[in-house]
């Protein structure tokens, strides 16, 4: 019998072939999504996004955030915890939207979605991410992948399971996402005015959402020192102009500048309409305890969404009880600090471009409170990277199904038989509540997936330096004696 040879792929046909795995997959269980949705009357879909046993609450965070965003006392009194730049955009939000509204008090504010001016101004700012965000990524596929892919790539990573749930929340993280996504893509363009743009656009990421100044490291791995601190010095004027805004310039603002400074300040200062023996933070106390709370947990129980490393800590042991509570806490904390250490020092000998963006994107979701589902719309940065990369091995096929998995939306197979499953948390977790299959695999599957990465980056780091010790070894002697006479005459 004659042998024939299997065809060899190229570079660009095995890409090819991974790209196509991940569209089948994400197809294959959108489409699913979709049946189990027409069959159940849309509920399979509402619990693929929020998990059964736990009442929807769609765009809470985009009306709840206009709402603080439209008081004077934001910080102090309503416990806002965003960063001026993106309270500054939702008070922006709340002139638009209708005044009587506005004064409800805070259990009554989920009225605004029946509210045809607050809906309108969420449907715009969707329209205008979901665009940018197109536009964005066709480009780099177009430019670095399969022109003919591209949009398909796009459609899928638009109707990912982050964006969509991002948008079901109506976080604004989606658009901390996109500036963030900007920066990366264009940090080494051959514009100098796109490059600045670049800088401009992380410091309004940072200013939105603060965990994605760690991406302004990559200024310093391209050894770019003068970007980064141009880059510093926008992130300092975009946070420092907005917050002096709200507590200096707004004229509907009683507040003196030394309270500021202060970590105690009378709320007279701050709130007319409160007695002044009433004592509260100071604005700017007020603003660090916030930016605190984003390395800290309140307890050692299990959040599902969350895909930080602490989560793994809490999964093996019987949260049931309280009695481990302390311990979960404790070894949680362990984890998260080894982790980010390790990844951080990796960074740097990171050689690939998606597993330096992937390391610090693990830096940031890694953060307790910067690790829910909706913040892992970070993802996308990171495999948009890993689609344009050039050189594939076989380990990418592990790195595809893993990005799959974590952007496709997993139908709800429990749906049909949930009863049997609720039993089973309740049991376990003492909780009646089953989470989405996407909340419930992400963690395991993201934390999976930057191990092998860690792995693949040491054993490469380590074997590069092995075979420059094993050239100087086998140096030849006579050249080395030769080099030295000639030094000893020159």
């Amino acid at each position: 019998m004659i042998k024939r040879n299997k065809p060899v792929l190229n570079a660009q046909q095995y890409n090819d072939l991974l790209i196509k795995f991940f569209i089948v997959f994400f197809v294959i269980n959108m489409a699913v999504c979709l049946i189990f949705g027409f069959i159940s009357n849309g509920d399979a879909i509402s619990i693929m996004l929020n998990g059964h046993g736990k009442p929807p609450s769609p765009f809470r965070d985009f009306y709840e955030s206009i709402y603080d965003g439209s008081k004077n006392y934001s910080y102090t009194q309503s416990g806002n915890i965003y960063p001026p730049v993106a309270l500054l955009f939702f008070r922006f939000m709340s002139k638009i939207i209708t005044p009587d509204l506005l004064s409800l008090w805070y259990r009554y504010i989920g009225r605004m979605l029946c509210d045809q001016r607050t809906m309108i101004v969420f449907l715009i700012f969707c329209i205008i991410c979901l665009l940018w965000m197109y536009n964005m990524l066709n480009k780099k596929f177009v430019s670095e992948s399969n022109r003919k892919l591209a949009p398909i790539l796009c459609f899928c990573c638009i109707f990912s399971y982050p964006v969509v749930y991002c948008i079901e929340r109506g976080n604004v993280v989606i658009l901390s996402m996109l500036l963030t996504m900007f920066f990366v893509f264009a940090r080494n363009d051959e514009s100098k005015y796109v490059r600045e743009l670049s800088y401009i656009s992380l410091a309004f990421a940072a200013g939105t959402k603060l965990y994605p100044a760690i991406f302004g490291l990559l200024l310093l791995k391209d050894k770019n020192f003068k970007g980064a601190i141009r880059t510093i010095i926008y992130g300092f004027i975009v946070i420092a102009v907005p917050f002096m805004y709200f507590y200096i310039l707004d004229p509907t603002t009683n507040i003196e500048l030394p309270a500021i400074f202060t970590a105690s300040a009378s709320s007279a200062d701050i709130q007319t309409n409160v007695a002044a023996a009433e004592e509260t933070k100071g604005v700017l106390k007020s603003y660090i305890d916030s930016i605190g709370r984003l390395f800290n947990r309140k307890s050692g129980w299990v959040y599902f969404g969350s895909v930080s490393i602490e989560n793994l800590a809490f999964m093996t042991m019987n949260t049931k009880t309280k009695d481990n509570q302390e311990l979960r806490g404790e070894i949680g904390k362990i984890l998260f600090w080894a982790s980010e250490i390790i990844a951080l020092s990796l960074f740097f000998f990171a050689k690939k471009e998606w597993q330096k963006v992937s390391l610090l994107t693990y830096l940031m979701l890694n953060i307790p409170a910067a690790s829910s589902a909706y913040a892992m719309t970070f993802i996308i940065i990171p495999f948009a990277c890993f689609v344009c990369e050039k050189e594939k091995s076989k380990i990418d096929w592990f790195y595809m199904a893993c990005f799959a998995i974590l952007l496709s939306p997993l139908p709800t197979l429990w749906y049909f038989n949930h009863a049997l499953f609720k039993a089973l948390y309740k049991s376990y977790l003492g909780i009646a509540y089953i989470p989405s299959l996407n909340k419930l695999t992400s963690y395991v599957i993201y934390q999976l997936m930057h191990l092998v990465m860690l792995i693949q980056i040491i054993t490469i780091t380590f074997s590069k330096d092995t075979e420059k010790k094993d050239e100087m070894k086998n140096k030849p002697i006579e050249c080395q004696e030769f080099t030295e006479l000639e030094e000893a005459v020159i």
